[in-house]
Protein backbone atom coordinates (compact mmCIF):
# COMPACT_ATOMS: atom_id res chain seq x y z
CA UNK A 1 0.00 0.00 0.00
CA UNK A 2 2.86 2.37 0.81
CA UNK A 3 4.33 1.78 -2.65
CA UNK A 4 1.18 2.93 -4.45
CA UNK A 5 0.69 5.95 -2.20
CA UNK A 6 4.34 6.86 -2.72
CA UNK A 7 4.02 6.58 -6.50
CA UNK A 8 0.91 8.74 -6.48
CA UNK A 9 2.76 11.24 -4.30
CA UNK A 10 5.53 11.36 -6.89
CA UNK A 11 2.96 12.12 -9.58
CA UNK A 12 1.59 14.93 -7.42
CA UNK A 13 5.11 16.37 -7.15
CA UNK A 14 5.42 16.29 -10.94
CA UNK A 15 2.07 18.07 -11.19
CA UNK A 16 3.36 20.73 -8.77
CA UNK A 17 6.27 21.48 -11.08
CA UNK A 18 3.91 21.77 -14.04
CA UNK A 19 1.58 24.08 -12.09
CA UNK A 20 4.47 26.31 -11.04
CA UNK A 21 5.46 26.57 -14.67
CA UNK A 22 1.92 27.59 -15.58
CA UNK A 23 1.72 30.06 -12.67
CA UNK A 24 4.71 31.96 -13.99
CA UNK A 25 3.52 31.88 -17.60
CA UNK A 26 2.65 35.60 -17.61
CA UNK A 27 6.25 36.55 -16.87
CA UNK A 28 7.76 34.19 -19.44
CA UNK A 29 5.88 34.59 -22.73
CA UNK A 30 5.91 32.66 -25.09
CA UNK A 31 5.90 29.35 -23.27
CA UNK A 32 4.74 25.80 -23.94
CA UNK A 33 3.12 23.65 -21.30
CA UNK A 34 3.23 19.88 -21.84
CA UNK A 35 0.56 17.68 -20.27
CA UNK A 36 1.70 14.18 -21.24
CA UNK A 37 0.75 11.95 -24.15
CA UNK A 38 -2.50 10.75 -25.68
CA UNK A 39 -2.26 7.98 -28.29
CA UNK A 40 1.44 8.68 -28.79
CA UNK A 41 0.91 12.42 -29.42
CA UNK A 42 2.25 14.94 -26.91
CA UNK A 43 -0.44 17.26 -25.54
CA UNK A 44 1.01 20.79 -25.64
CA UNK A 45 -0.49 24.20 -24.90
CA UNK A 46 1.50 27.04 -26.43
CA UNK A 47 0.95 30.15 -24.33
CA UNK A 48 1.81 33.11 -26.51
CA UNK A 49 -0.46 36.00 -25.54
CA UNK A 50 -1.11 37.88 -22.31
CA UNK A 51 -4.74 36.63 -21.92
CA UNK A 52 -3.57 33.02 -22.37
CA UNK A 53 -0.84 33.63 -19.78
CA UNK A 54 -3.36 35.07 -17.33
CA UNK A 55 -5.64 32.06 -17.86
CA UNK A 56 -2.74 29.67 -17.29
CA UNK A 57 -1.76 31.57 -14.14
CA UNK A 58 -5.25 31.02 -12.75
CA UNK A 59 -5.87 27.46 -13.97
CA UNK A 60 -2.54 25.89 -13.03
CA UNK A 61 -2.50 26.56 -9.29
CA UNK A 62 -6.28 26.19 -9.00
CA UNK A 63 -6.32 22.73 -10.53
CA UNK A 64 -3.26 21.78 -8.53
CA UNK A 65 -4.97 22.76 -5.27
CA UNK A 66 -7.87 20.44 -6.09
CA UNK A 67 -5.47 17.61 -6.98
CA UNK A 68 -3.56 17.97 -3.72
CA UNK A 69 -6.78 18.15 -1.69
CA UNK A 70 -8.12 15.00 -3.37
CA UNK A 71 -4.84 13.15 -2.75
CA UNK A 72 -4.80 14.23 0.89
CA UNK A 73 -8.41 13.18 1.38
CA UNK A 74 -7.82 9.73 -0.08
CA UNK A 75 -4.60 9.25 1.91
CA UNK A 76 -6.37 10.36 5.11
CA UNK A 77 -9.27 7.97 4.59
CA UNK A 78 -6.84 5.14 3.87
CA UNK A 79 -4.99 5.91 7.12
CA UNK A 80 -8.21 5.89 9.13
CA UNK A 81 -9.34 2.59 7.64
CA UNK A 82 -5.94 0.94 8.03
CA UNK A 83 -5.06 2.28 11.48
CA UNK A 84 -8.48 2.84 12.99
CA UNK A 85 -10.06 6.06 14.23
CA UNK A 86 -9.06 6.64 17.87
CA UNK A 87 -11.35 9.67 18.29
CA UNK A 88 -14.46 8.01 16.90
CA UNK A 89 -15.19 11.10 14.78
CA UNK A 90 -15.71 9.12 11.58
CA UNK A 91 -17.95 6.44 13.00
CA UNK A 92 -21.50 6.03 11.74
CA UNK A 93 -23.87 7.79 14.20
CA UNK A 94 -26.71 5.26 13.71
Amino acid sequence: MKLWVGLLGLLVLLAISSALSMATAVARLPQTAEFGEVNGETVVWTIGTLPEGALASLLGPGLLAHLIAAFGSVAGRMAVHLLGDPTGALRDPS
